[in-house]
């Protein structure tokens, strides 16, 4: 049960930092966009923390996506796979205990959590890669704009 509440805890605090990113990327592009009339309103070294920042979240988001998945599919599949055995197999003469077991197993199964967890790796380490990528770019493109000042 321990296993069971540590990962549904990693899957809370994976929506706790997915949105808390999300958030701070919508303020960054309302910024952007409402103080379009002065670009000189909006300090640089402010938009590099709030990038940087979401790029972070977006790091620790896909580390507590990658963990969730793989202890769900380890550790937690072979108990859980254990005690699914014990409910197909019917060891449990009683049929009030074999009533517990199967509604405790049945109520502990992640079902295809799992397999929505792959797909939201895929889009998390998209996205990072993507802002990865923008930001080695913006850094080339304001490196290039320095040489030419100069």
């Amino acid at each position: 049960m321990a296993l069971y509440d540590s990962i549904y805890g990693m899957i809370k605090w994976l929506a706790i930092c997915a949105l808390s990113t999300a958030m701070i990327a919508i303020m960054m592009l309302l910024l952007v966009v409402l103080t379009n009339q002065s670009p000189n309103a909006i300090s640089q070294n402010f938009l590099t923390v709030l990038y940087t920042t979401c790029l972070v979240g977006l790091f620790l988001t896909v580390v507590l996506i990658w963990k969730a998945r793989y202890v769900m599919n380890t550790t937690y599949a072979g108990a859980h796979a254990h005690f699914q055995s014990a409910t197909d197999s019917q060891c449990i003469l009683d049929e009030g205990w074999m009533s517990i077991l199967t509604q405790w197993n049945t109520h502990t199964s992640f079902g295809n959590v799992a397999t929505h967890l792959l797909y939201m790796l895929y889009v998390f380490v998209s996205l990072l890669l993507i802002g990865v990528i923008f930001a080695i770019w913006a850094l080339m493109k304001l490196a290039k704009n320095t040489d030419v000042g100069r």
